[in-house]
């Protein structure tokens, strides 16, 4: 299942023309996969496991109810709203592993026939191109520097 197992890995994707990719193996996506799409701002969109995102919004929930550190509960508080301002819809894996991607956001972010899907621990991110892929990984890379 998307998100049960550590995604790992990077691929070429096409986007056909209803808007829907093949995820690789490597996502461990199956049949019937509900997948959580968020809004992101630097070029890419976010894939994760609804009910792992659903479950992670739970625990942070209970965390800031729990917690007497009010800066602990004003990051979760945080790290809360920006899942909801960033959450879009979900979709189901069919039976080829493909994912539907609403057409409108396609649309808005930009997206051609040509994405890249890369694998981040328990969920993916389908980057518009190769330059904004590069441009992540260029400004990820120099933070471990």
């Amino acid at each position: 299942m998307f998100g049960e197992d550590v995604i790992l890995g990077n691929k070429n994707c096409k986007l056909d023309s209803k808007g829907r990719i093949i995820l690789p193996k490597f996502t461990f996506a199956t049949e019937d996969d509900e997948i959580g799409i968020t809004r992101e701002n630097n070029g890419y969109i976010g894939l994760y496991n609804y009910n792992i995102l659903k479950h992670r919004i739970k625990d942070l929930k209970t965390e800031s109810l729990s917690k007497k550190n009010e800066e602990l509960i004003q990051y979760i508080e945080s790290q809360l709203e920006e899942i909801f301002a960033k959450f879009i819809t979900t979709s189901v894996v069919d039976t080829q592993r493909r994912l539907l991607i609403p057409k409108e956001f396609i649309d808005s972010q930009g997206f051609s026939e040509n994405a890249i899907l890369q694998g981040a621990y328990d969920h993916a991110r389908l980057f518009t191109d190769e330059d904004r892929y590069n441009q992540y990984i260029r400004k990820f890379t120099q933070t471990l520097k």
